[in-house]
């Protein structure tokens, strides 16, 4: 699909050539071990936040009034015991991964780019029949992006994290397993920078809810800036720059932060057994943890979302 033309010429910053000849070369056998064990961690960590944020009654009777049983039904609504259409699935994942404010989070992004992530991901891998190996390789390249920019920008205290930079992070990750070129990827990043939430963070010191709805909607705008992108959409190419250095952020900061890991990846497996056994029985847990780990091997992600739609 030819990208249409802007209405009038903008000089593209270098730094989004960047960013998007990165996206684009970046491969799964390019990835250190370490990040490729960290990124199963973050995917089954998020498995368990959805599982259980699923049980709310809130999120019960949202996922009863929106889903309905149609053919296109593929993608796993987790702890739920069913399926949704790709673009649904997201939301609903998404919204159930924070309801209990227990999915992993990075302290030097100040945020959580995982569920901003995952649920999109496994959405769009479903669709696509993606390879396991590249599905890692998404959710590793969508949290990189949308945890750098958390890094690099310092949001109004009045805004909440969730729903803001994460939009970045899903739309690449979803153009990666989309196959994008280096054109598409630079318009993805620029048409998805648009579309972040006005979030607000007296929701959290409130106790409104609605606050949960924020990461599912955004793993659902990083499917829409992709097809819209497909469809010959086009951003403006700056939007970063203004939105996480100026209109959101009070201001941006250039470091690259500290990256060590402070949980050890038994703890993190604890963690999974403790929330998700809520949900599924103790050998239906170890059977996801066996399938995450097994998932750099897999030719699709078949097995997984049989676990996961139970």
């Amino acid at each position: 699909m030819m990208l249409q033309k802007a209405s009038y010429p903008t000089v593209k910053p270098q730094w989004l050539d960047q960013w998007a000849d990165f996206a684009v070369t970046v491969t799964a056998e390019s990835l250190p071990r370490d990040v490729v064990t960290r990124t199963r961690q973050v995917l089954f960590d998020c498995i368990g936040a959805i599982a259980a944020g699923a049980q709310e009654p809130e999120m019960q009777r949202l996922t009863a009034r929106l889903c309905r049983a149609s053919a296109d039904d593929a993608a796993p609504v987790i702890g739920a015991g069913r399926c949704a259409s790709t673009g649904l699935a997201p939301f609903l994942n998404g919204t159930a991964g924070t309801m209990l404010e227990i999915d992993e989070g990075n302290q030097f992004a100040r945020g959580h780019p995982g569920i901003h992530v995952v649920p999109a991901v496994l959405a769009a891998a479903e669709e696509l029949g993606s390879r396991g190996s590249d599905v890692l390789l998404a959710i590793a390249l969508g949290y990189e992006i949308g945890s750098r920019i958390g890094i690099a920008s310092k949001l109004r205290v009045t805004m909440h994290p969730h729903g803001t930079w994460g939009r970045v992070g899903a739309a690449v990750a979803v153009a990666k397993l989309r196959h994008a070129t280096r054109e598409q990827m630079a318009e993805v990043i620029n048409v998805s920078s648009t579309l972040g939430l006005a979030t607000s963070r007296r929701t959290m010191l409130e106790g409104g809810t609605v606050r949960n709805s924020f990461a599912g909607f955004l793993n659902e705008i990083g499917l829409r800036a992709w097809e819209m992108v497909d469809a010959g959409f086009v951003g403006e190419a700056v939007k970063i720059a203004l939105v996480d250095g100026r209109i959101l952020s009070a201001e941006a900061y250039t470091n690259r932060g500290d990256t060590e890991d402070p949980y050890s990846a038994e703890e993190v497996r604890d963690k999974f057994h403790e929330v998700a056994g809520s949900v599924w029985s103790e050998e239906h847990c170890s059977s996801i943890l066996e399938a995450v780990e097994d998932l750099e091997r897999s030719p699709d992600l078949a097995a997984l979302s049989r676990l996961l739609a139970a």
